[in-house]
């Protein structure tokens, strides 16, 4: 029985080891590069995110040391006020200007704390402009 030798390798294979030949060798041109790339991103990133932490510790720590103080001169000033104002003609003057007070605290914490999200946007802003002219020097050296 005759067996004609057929090749292990098809007709397509020849450009494809070209193709993976040219792989290879971009790899070994822009791979060290990307790597180094890879880990200063990442330094960068881990330094951005230990800052992010801190900031937000303090911000944490700050606020409720403030909503702790806020609350207690509240109180104490709103007890102050119906005491003194309770046997007087102007008696539910005092509450309407203890309840509009303790309202516009409300709105001016309301609008700080959008502020202080509103800030959050811009972590890692560093990293997100490393990365960007990190890949556009990458491809021209590729």
């Amino acid at each position: 029985m005759y067996m004609p030798k057929s090749s292990p390798v098809s007709p397509a294979a020849p450009g494809a080891l070209r193709g993976l030949l040219r792989l290879l060798r971009l790899w070994r041109v822009a791979g060290p590069q990307l790597l180094e790339q890879v880990e200063l991103h990442g330094q960068l990133a881990s330094l951005e995110w230990a800052e992010e932490k801190r900031r937000l510790l303090r911000l944490v720590l700050f606020a409720g040391l403030a909503f702790a103080c806020l609350l207690s001169l509240l109180l104490v000033l709103s007890a102050l006020l119906l005491a003194l104002s309770w046997a007087t003609p102007y008696q539910w003057s005092g509450v309407l200007a203890v309840v509009g007070l303790h309202g516009l605290g409300l709105l001016l914490a309301c609008w700080r704390l959008k502020v202080l999200v509103g800030r959050g946007a811009q972590s890692f802003a560093a990293t997100r402009e490393e990365l960007a002219a990190g890949f556009v020097a990458l491809r021209r050296t590729i």
